[in-house]
């Protein structure tokens, strides 16, 4: 969620989930074609406006899927007629990107596609829906749906879970063999004319069956405030615990934690990073030596001085207790907002949205920083109107940062960017 997006959750009680997503592998598998280097930036095409890229997965150098929304009237928020996509780019000898097919989700009602995995030569995408089609069961006010494409783009199976509340997914992994967590959050829950329930995360166990993707259990934090996961990661080791990255709006608990859930969803441990209701985290990665590491944003001072309105910060965490090592903050005179990171090699990329004064300014930046936490670099992407930051990944020697940027026709459209890899 992003910083006006987050004042104004904390005053109402509401939430608006940033949807997260995405991949990468740090070259071309073997046998790729010879293509050229992507180019500065993609757009959508026209025929998609209203459009974010809300996710990327890389399938060798010259090809990468990209999944998300269009046909939001605000591009920010799906709603009305909003349909979700996966399609492929192909990059040809010239370094000219070409579409090779489009899938599109659209329903009876609003759809949207939050990411998408290249996995076994095919391809799996996690998505919501709030409509219902001929002979489908809702569960509730608005479905998860977990697709499976085969690598043609033409449909295989499309899987409907979740329960009676608005849910939104926020990540598929893998747990024990045959079955996967599947990790969201549910918007406010009003059945009618009253609020039942305020946003609350969960976790939830899937199973797999002829193909198909079925909800055994779903376990909520059951907190009494507004909260939210910002994002999920398998621990590594042979306990199919998952790390979830938490925030808490309100309450004696406000603020950034990171907890753990073994493979039922019971909690393991839970580790506060910061108390201040408007903080955000965008990644959890795996480090080399097997701890975590957060990569966030915060208006509170972590013990090096605030720069600016808020500031960015990276965590580490040793694993399998998840008690802080340390933690390092960094960031610009304006308001840094973590949105992405991508590791390659022996650092991370750390991907932010600055804020100028009253928000009324919109740039990316990106750090190139150690498993340390050691800013090596910095650079700023792009400037423009308006904008979103959605997901990054490697693909060869490059970053693509992926989501939604002014069109200069009145409507931001889904859009790339990529930049050259330090060091590559």
């Amino acid at each position: 969620m992003r910083p006006v997006a987050r004042f104004m959750a904390v005053l109402l009680g509401t939430t608006v989930l940033a949807a997260c997503g995405g991949g990468g592998a740090d070259s071309a598998q073997p046998g790729s074609p010879a293509c050229g280097s992507w180019p500065t930036s993609v757009m959508l095409p026209q025929d998609m406006p209203g459009s974010v890229i809300a996710s990327v997965a890389i399938v060798d150098a010259c090809h990468m899927l990209v999944a998300g929304h269009f046909g939001a009237a605000n591009p920010f928020e799906p709603s009305g007629n909003t349909k979700g996509f996966v399609l492929r780019w192909r990059l040809d000898a010239h370094g000219q990107v070409h579409e090779d097919w489009r899938h599109v989700l659209d329903g009876a009602g609003t759809d949207a596609i939050t990411s998408v995995e290249w996995v076994e030569g095919g391809i799996r995408f996690l998505g919501w829906s709030d409509g219902v089609e001929p002979g489908d069961v809702a569960y509730g006010q608005r479905d998860v749906l977990i697709g499976q494409l085969a690598a043609d783009g033409a449909s295989k199976r499309l899987s409907r879970v979740g329960n009676e509340r608005p849910n939104r997914p926020l990540a598929l992994l893998a747990s024990e063999p045959g079955r996967a967590f599947l990790v969201g959050n549910d918007d406010v829950h009003v059945p009618t004319n009253y609020v039942e329930a305020w946003e609350e995360p969960w976790v939830a166990g899937l199973g797999l069956e002829d193909g198909q993707y079925r909800m055994d259990w779903l376990v909520p934090t059951g907190s009494e405030d507004p909260d939210t996961y910002f994002a999920a990661h398998v621990i590594p080791g042979p306990s199919f615990a998952v790390a979830l990255a938490r925030g808490r709006f309100a309450g004696a608990e406000r603020g950034l934690s990171v907890e753990a859930r073994d493979a039922h969803g019971n909690p393991l441990w839970l580790t506060p990073l910061t108390q201040s209701p408007y903080d955000n985290i965008a990644g959890l990665v795996e480090e080399p030596s097997g701890g975590l590491l957060v990569f966030g944003s915060s208006y509170q001072d972590l013990g090096g001085g605030i720069a600016g309105g808020s500031d960015l910060f990276i965590a580490g965490l040793s694993m399998p207790d998840g008690a802080l090592s340390w933690i390092r903050s960094f960031g610009s005179p304006e308001t840094d907002w973590a949105a992405a990171v991508a590791p390659s090699g022996d650092s991370l990329y750390a991907v932010s949205e600055v804020f100028g004064p009253g928000f009324s300014a919109w740039r990316v930046r990106l750090a190139r920083v150690s498993f340390n936490g050691e800013v090596l670099s910095e650079q700023t992407l792009v400037e423009s109107a308006r904008g979103v930051v959605k997901a990054a990944a490697v693909t060869g020697t490059q970053l693509v940062v992926v989501g939604g940027i002014d069109d200069g026709a009145g409507s931001v459209r889904g859009w790339a960017r990529f930049v050259a890899r330090e060091g590559s």
